[in-house]
């Protein structure tokens, strides 16, 4: 029966971000559904105002999700109608710039207060051989070690498993109604992105 020893190589890549996705969700409640419809519209509006005024373009904004639905209230334990609640969820990308960042925030903020969050993302393909690399690289470094301790030999790969991770971001969350007129990301470090990917190796031993 051969003999077998099964290694799981790690392979990580540390790059700058390449993107920056700003999600901003626009939300109306009102009684009249056509007014709750109509307000989320000049939300949009105003974001697309506030693109141009940042020097980007409209079509940067693309509509994630759209949702409407009845919303109650229970003063005294008594359910009451509150309104219909339409909700928009716009997502706006660009090329990584700080700058534009800072523009676009403070456009919008002197327009309106929608809550935002901002993802800064690269993309995985172009590190895609890099990850396998060090992977199979650390597979073979880690069994060498083992052999060695063992006092046997690898003979040759028999098989290797490879598997995919997910894609990594980093974050930063603006709280809704906490947007400030003074914000600015120039001065914000912003963490590299991580991705990370493993293979398993198969060796026959002697």
């Amino acid at each position: 029966m051969d003999k077998i020893l099964k290694v799981k190589g790690f392979g990580e890549v540390a790059v700058r971000p390449e993107k920056i996705c700003v999600f901003l969700t626009l939300i109306s409640t009102n009684k009249n559904f056509k007014i709750a419809l109509s307000e989320v519209e000049v939300q949009k509006h105003l974001l697309f105002e506030s693109l141009i005024k940042a020097g980007l373009k409209e079509e940067s904004a693309t509509v994630s999700h759209y949702d409407v639905r009845q919303e109650y209230e229970y003063p005294q334990n008594v359910k009451r109608f509150k309104g219909y609640r339409v909700s928009e969820g716009v997502e706006v990308k660009f090329d990584f710039n700080t700058q534009k960042l800072s523009d676009l925030i403070e456009q919008i903020s002197l327009r309106f207060t929608p809550s935002i969050s901002v993802y800064f993302t690269a993309d995985r393909e172009n590190y895609e051989a890099t990850l396998l690399e060090k992977a199979v690289g650390d597979a073979e470094n880690r069994a060498k070690i083992l052999a060695k301790a063992s006092k046997t030999k690898l003979k040759g790969i028999r098989h290797i498993f490879y598997g995919v991770n997910d894609e990594a971001t980093v974050s930063y969350e603006q709280p809704e109604g906490a947007l400030m007129k003074s914000a600015s990301f120039n001065d914000v470090s912003v963490d590299d992105i991580k991705f990370y990917d493993t293979v398993v190796v198969e060796w026959e031993i002697e």
